[in-house]
């Protein structure tokens, strides 16, 4: 049972909008998972507009149709959100992408989960080899469909 995780955007948005095989499928995995156990959501301030963002940008793109979005806002509404508002300045960021090998917005989900030691669930080649270097557990398909 996983109480706990860190929920990077980029699996939450494999939900909604076009992936490759393998990322849809870890990204259902790691839903099933939520549902599942009832996981609550640990999450930066930030999740909260990337997600949005992306959404609203497919929306006018005109990739993603207006029940599509209804659907996917209906979906987030059901997740358990603890959204954590840690004040990085641009030092703090920099510090932590360069520390980490991550881009910003990769570096505040890496940072929470670490700073919390909560496993992470995230798409993202760099977070994935970050948490293979310093210690975060990573959410593994694999692990978890065994």
């Amino acid at each position: 049972m996983i109480p706990r995780l860190v929920l990077d955007a980029s699996v939450v948005l494999t939900w909604f909008l076009n992936a490759t095989e393998e990322q849809s499928r870890y990204a259902e995995v790691v839903a099933a998972l939520i549902e599942r156990d009832a996981t609550t959501c640990v999450v930066p301030g930030l999740w909260h507009i990337e997600v949005g963002a992306q959404l609203l940008k497919r929306r006018s793109a005109g990739e993603l149709s207006r029940v599509k979005l209804n659907d996917a806002i209906a979906k987030l509404d059901r997740l358990t959100i603890e959204t954590h508002h840690v004040a990085y300045d641009a030092r703090e960021i920099v510090k932590l992408g360069q520390r980490y090998q991550l881009a910003g917005y990769d570096a505040v989900y890496f940072d929470l989960a670490a700073r919390f030691g909560l496993p992470i669930a995230a798409i993202d080649a760099g977070i994935r080899t970050a948490c293979e270097n310093f210690g975060v557990e990573l959410i593994s398909a694999e692990k978890l469909s065994s």
